[in-house]
């Protein structure tokens, strides 16, 4: 039965092809092709080809979460952080500056999401020394290739002249 199957199907495409609706005025050429020489010209994947690609994008997959997992500070950078002050009216009803570092952090990872930043910030003097640093925590959430906004109410050295801002850690959601 099976050895039948491809004979009828190109005596089918024989047939249909042979039904030339030009009168004969123009003869064409019929061939018959074989199973083999239509697998040849079809660049398609076998079942367990597909099968074994799929599975090895999904150990890519799992590896590049297991990276982005082991170390959050390689894929978040603390973008475009300024000092700003707002005046506040403090409890006696008195004026008051309150200062604020605040900025973006940008994730560049593709899988997880990330939250509670540790951020690192250094105060430089007039001569680019480090006067001081501070450790402080955003509580916000950042997702795959995202950016957020934050705003961390801090103390800095008056001797500060410029600073800078680095994640330095973060907690994975996922």
């Amino acid at each position: 039965m099976k050895k039948l199957l491809p004979l009828l199907a190109s005596c089918f495409i024989l047939t249909a092809c042979s039904n030339n609706k030009d009168n004969g005025t123009q003869k064409e050429a019929v061939q018959a092709v074989s199973p083999k020489d239509t697998a040849a010209q079809k660049p398609t994947l076998s079942p367990k080809d597909s099968i074994a690609q799929a599975e090895a994008q999904a150990a890519s997959a799992k590896q590049a979460k297991a990276q982005e997992l082991a170390a959050p500070a390689n894929y978040l950078s603390a973008v475009n952080w300024k000092l700003e002050q707002q005046q506040t009216k403090g409890a006696t009803g008195r004026k008051k500056t309150e200062y604020f570092f605040t900025g973006s952090v940008t994730s560049s990872a593709s899988y997880v999401t990330f939250k509670d930043f540790k951020i690192s910030l250094s105060f430089n003097s007039k001569t680019n020394s480090v006067i001081s640093t501070s450790n402080v925590v955003a509580y916000d959430i950042v997702r795959p290739g995202g950016t957020v906004k934050c705003s961390i109410k801090t103390r800095y050295p008056n001797a500060m002249s410029t600073f800078s801002a680095k994640v330095i850690g973060a907690t994975p959601v996922n």
